[in-house]
């Protein structure tokens, strides 16, 4: 009866490793950071894209696109976490706003 409850999808292989460059931006000293990203977004977007292409090239520019070109005009927050063996940082989720035009008001702007 419990095997009903199984998930039963075929696993995909990435056809990309998707890291992030960045610095920190009020860090003077920073040499910067190359850090993987392991999002489940990531993985259904690659087997989404699978499904109907089979072109590496193409399938990495269509993730590029989603990944880095429409991330340049949102507003990109990392959630980070550790892998407890390694002990390495890593990108596990991302959550991205639309950029606004406005200034962001102070606390006590009414």
């Amino acid at each position: 009866m419990g095997d009903c409850l199984i998930d039963k999808r075929e696993r995909v292989k990435m056809p990309v490793e998707l890291r992030y460059h960045f610095r920190c931006k009020n860090d003077p000293t920073c040499k910067g950071h190359h850090i993987i990203l392991l999002d489940w977004e990531l993985n259904e977007l690659a087997r989404n894209i699978m499904q109907k292409d089979i072109d590496t090239a193409s399938i990495e520019e269509k993730i590029r696109n989603k990944f880095y070109d429409y991330m340049k005009e949102r507003d990109l927050y990392f959630v980070m976490g550790t892998h407890f063996r390694f002990k390495t940082w890593m990108i596990i989720g991302i959550f991205y706003l639309r950029k606004e035009d406005k200034k962001q008001k102070n606390l006590f702007d009414f």
